[in-house]
């Protein structure tokens, strides 16, 4: 199973103690809330490179949510050409 990387708009809360809380994701210009940060672990990503990992609950869905250096992507499983040729 193929697992694609999208760069995505976070709007994001960072804490006087440099801790990174992201509230809402944007999504193919859709806002979703954060729901609740599951776990939070520096690993691998499936789709390529490496992050801190925030499994998190939004849009009724849990997702990998990864920061990577200085920039938020998700993983996903969906192929969406268009969103590919933005990333790059």
């Amino acid at each position: 199973m193929n697992v694609f990387k999208y760069y995505v708009d976070v709007v994001t809360l960072i804490l006087k103690d440099g801790v990174l809380q992201p509230l809402a994701v944007v999504w193919m210009d859709r806002r979703y809330k954060v729901d609740k940060v599951l776990s939070v672990r520096e690993t691998y990503s499936k789709a390529g490179g490496s992050g801190i990992c925030y499994r998190c609950l939004f849009g009724g869905q849990e997702r990998s949510l990864f920061w990577e250096r200085n920039r938020w992507f998700l993983e996903s499983e969906t192929f969406i050409p268009e969103l590919l040729e933005k990333n790059h």
